[in-house]
């Protein structure tokens, strides 16, 4: 396992062919795995622990898209034609590690845990997340980045060791940046404006997960298998109802605060204390982590006090969501930023459109041009153009811009540089409620499907590889079930206009299944028996008793096949009395 050292873009000199890679793993770094196109580490147990039947070493298959260009994301991942394929629930990319949402040294248990929203947080959860956040700036990635672009017929390239977090910025920056050394120049995003939005961020975030259980794992940490990243629930009558973002998460102790520094939005905190941000405004150049590109920016000062701290800011709303989860499909023709019509560009879409194609969309989420807004759009405004934009982008705006008005780069917040956002760490907490609504989308519509039309662009189709991650993964394997990577979304309030008050008996129930048997455990806002009643279709119910703020119930001898588990809940003595039922949360054993 990897030691916490801090390796900061230190050259390597390798001597690497035009196939020369993205970001690989340092152990597939070597002249001969990239001269023999092979990334097949040996590890204690053999090549891809073929000797312990962890996996063995395999070719790729992929389909390749173009012959006319030298960016190697296009044809991901084309400079090696042989990788380690896991077996079981090992996972990694020489099999050595877990695969998503597995643990145990021989990986035979399964974790499922709900994303927590942090205003749920208790001071010591923030404590230790803010704790942890920070200490993937520093933490070795076990990755190299390129340093320079593509040349035909080069010899050397140049490659840099580099952090997890900033390996993870690297990454998303790779990805969206423009096109380069291309023969017949064409548009290239392989994370955004297509069906690959929402696939290409879950697994930016389902990797790092894994890569902070591993840094916990390392550290001495015995529940390293339970760390999961938390989201921001961002929806304006949420964040009335349990404070602004400025109480709940622009704090020193937190995610910081934002300080006039010369006019400039500069941000001050403990989590970001000595972070310097990378490839910032850097869009057609591959990003050299050795550079900084100054600190973190965030909110910037449009009149006093600053917008996102303010009492009215244009979060996006409970309506707005609710209209996103009430789209059919996933999305239509043609599969990019003109898609209409589908959960997709319900929360990802950004353009301009005229007032009356406004009105008549009903999105009603449109940023101001001068006067005019989309929400209570005056009579006599037709004709009038606005901005239109969902509910991702607009986050980004209200954080890097803090109005519709353009201010001068080194005025705007990180959050406001689509490629180089995640530099700002509140992009893991926004793209995780992001990608919650996707998860309560396809609860609603199990039977939706990844697009699997010819008229995807490369890197958004279904059987593509994401951009450019290792070990390899396809946009439509990412779609899915997310109880297959160890983790559920549960939103509050979804078709709701206002924001209730949650019973004070609200429940989190996380499954912990090896074998047979399962450990359900249970979070509650207040002191609670709770009743855990266990259904499967050979054995009828099974019920265990947890009392108190958390506990766990234990149920063995479960059958192979689907199970259900359902928490009624009862106050404590002394306190209002009340049953509460949660939904039955379906699992399975093998």
């Amino acid at each position: 396992m990897r030691g916490g050292i801090v390796v900061y873009a230190i050259f390597l000199g390798l001597m690497l062919s035009q196939r020369s890679a993205a970001q690989i793993p340092r152990a597939c770094a070597d002249r001969q795995s990239l001269e023999q196109m092979t990334c097949c580490p040996v590890t204690d147990d053999g090549v891809c622990g073929e000797d312990a039947e962890r996996g063995e070493c395999g070719a790729v298959n992929f389909e390749r898209h173009r012959n006319d260009t030298t960016d190697v994301r296009v044809n991901w991942p084309h400079y090696y034609t042989n990788v380690c394929k896991c077996s079981g629930n090992f996972g990694g990319y020489d099999c050595s590690r877990c695969a998503y949402g597995y643990y145990g040294k021989d990986c035979a248990s399964r974790a499922i845990i709900p994303r927590k929203p942090v205003r749920d947080f208790s001071e010591e959860e923030w404590e230790d997340f803010v704790a942890i956040l920070g200490r993937t700036k520093t933490w070795d990635s076990g990755y190299v980045v390129v340093l320079e672009e593509q040349v035909p017929g080069a010899a050397d390239l140049n490659m840099a060791n580099v952090s997890l977090y900033n390996f993870m910025i690297w990454n998303h920056h790779y990805a969206a940046k423009d096109s380069f050394s291309l023969l017949t120049p064409t548009y290239l995003d392989y994370a955004h404006n297509g069906p690959a939005f929402f696939t290409w961020h879950r697994w930016w975030h389902v990797f790092l997960e894994a890569e902070i259980q591993a840094m916990l794992e390392a550290m001495g940490r015995e529940d390293y298998f339970k760390f999961r990243l938390p989201f921001w629930d961002w929806r304006r009558e949420i964040q009335t109802s349990y404070g602004l973002p400025s109480e709940q998460l622009f704090t020193f102790n937190r995610f910081g605060e934002t300080r006039n520094i010369s006019n400039r939005p500069v941000v001050f905190g403990d989590i970001v204390d000595g972070w310097n941000t990378i490839c910032h405004f850097t869009p057609e150049q591959i990003c050299d982590p050795n550079i900084p590109t100054g600190g973190i920016q965030r909110c910037p000062f449009i009149g006093n006090p600053i917008l996102c701290h303010s009492s009215n800011p244009d979060w996006p709303t409970m309506q707005e969501v609710n209209r996103a989860l009430e789209a059919e499909f996933y999305i239509v023709e043609p599969y990019d930023r003109l898609s209409v019509n589908s959960v997709y560009d319900r929360v990802d879409f950004n353009f301009t459109m005229g007032v009356e194609a406004c009105r008549q969309e009903g999105y009603c989420s449109c940023v101001p041009t001068g006067d005019v807004r989309c929400e209570g759009i005056p009579d006599d405004a037709t004709g009038v153009t606005v901005a239109a934009t969902g509910v991702h982008p607009k986050v980004h705006y209200l954080l890097g811009l803090g109005s519709s008005e353009v201010i001068p780069a080194d005025l705007q917040g990180s959050m406001y540089d689509v490629a180089s956002s995640p530099n700002d760490p509140i992009f893991i907490l926004h793209h995780l409620m992001v990608d919650c609504i996707l998860v309560e989308w396809v609860k609603s519509h199990p039977d939706a499907e990844y697009p699997d039309s010819d008229l995807v662009r490369d890197g958004h189709k279904k059987d593509d590889y994401i951009r450019s991650f290792f070990p390899l993964v396809t946009n439509g394997e990412a779609f899915y079930d997310t109880k297959e990577f160890g983790y559920y979304c549960d939103l509050p309030n979804l078709g709701s206009t206002e924001a209730e008050t949650p019973s004070p008996l609200e429940t989190r129930l996380s499954f912990f299944i090896t074998g047979s048997s399962v450990e359900v455990c249970v979070e509650t806002k207040t002191p609670a028996i709770i009743k855990l009643i266990l259904r499967d279709s050979k054995y009828g119910r099974q019920v265990a008793i947890v009392k108190g703020f958390t506990g766990c119930g234990m149920f063995g001898g479960l059958p192979a096949g689907e199970h259900s588990v359902r928490a009624v809940s009862r106050e404590l003595p002394g306190r209002r009395r009340g049953r509460y039922l949660s939904e039955f949360f379906k699992f399975s054993t093998n």
